[in-house]
């Protein structure tokens, strides 16, 4: 089903189960983010500040460190791959210019709400990076969901999405994500 986002700026292809979580929790204004119960997993689709860095990909790893620090993570994550793909067709710089797209796979230990420690779940995580250099913002848009659910989690007996699942809930965002107006970013 197709999204607003940021007041109707952007728009989006949301999977299958995924509902917004601004109906019965507080969302940053940043940020847009979509829930699946039955998998305990997380769409996040977020506007921030361009990252100050050396590369592309220096910029992208302070991303997932903060991510990882956020997360109450940074001893128990993992990079699996970073690759750079093409961009979403529908998405341009405001030049028309094509951004930067570089996509993270990793894993971390994630200890849901006020879960101990040792209720972590290891969670796979795929973060896409976009670089809208002329407005100076990185569009983030990342998934989640536990590969292994701690039986001392909150969220125990919820399902496990296969991986490959994941991943294909992520492409068919990013392949939908659209700029509707330029204005969200400023003059």
């Amino acid at each position: 089903m197709r999204h607003e986002l940021f007041g109707g700026a952007l728009s989006i292809e949301v999977p299958e189960g995924f509902v917004d979580m601004s109906s019965f929790r507080q969302v940053p204004d940043h940020q847009e983010v979509f829930l699946c119960s039955e998998f305990d997993s997380c769409l996040i689709i977020e506007l921030n500040q361009r990252v100050e860095a050396e590369s592309d990909r220096s910029a992208l790893a302070t991303i997932w460190n903060d991510l990882a620090e956020a997360n109450d993570s940074r001893d128990s994550q993992r990079v699996l791959s970073v690759e750079e793909i093409l961009t979403p067709a529908l998405v341009r710089d405001r030049d028309g210019s094509i951004p930067t797209t570089l996509v993270l796979a990793g894993e971390q230990l994630v200890s849901k709400y006020k879960d101990a420690l040792e209720a972590a779940n290891l969670v796979r995580i795929h973060l896409a990076l976009i670089r809208l250099a002329c407005v100076a913002t990185d569009l983030v848009v990342s998934i989640s969901a536990p590969l292994e659910i701690s039986n001392k989690s909150s969220t125990a007996g919820a399902g496990i999405a296969d991986p490959r699942q994941v991943l294909l809930w992520l492409n068919q965002s990013l392949g939908s994500l659209r700029i509707d107006r330029w204005d969200i970013f400023g003059e």
